[in-house]
């Protein structure tokens, strides 16, 4: 990870390209804590860091349903 890649995943990133914490974490199938730690720079996970700054951008749905009928 380079100096500018580290500054710029922040929970304020994630909003910009459409991403809650919640649903970039069941995007990429691990925990919501995990991805908070990993971006609020808690926790080390260089595979994690790649995975986020390779999500695409999106529509934010502000109250997203989890569940389907």
């Amino acid at each position: 990870m380079t100096q500018n890649q580290e500054q710029t995943l922040s929970t304020k990133w994630l909003r910009a390209k459409g991403w809650t914490l919640a649903a970039a974490a069941r995007r990429l199938c691990v925990s919501t804590t995990h991805v908070y730690l990993v971006v609020n720079g808690k926790r080390e996970s260089n595979s994690l860091k790649k995975k986020l700054l390779a999500l695409p951008r999106r529509v934010f749905i502000e109250r997203e349903r989890i569940t389907t009928r």
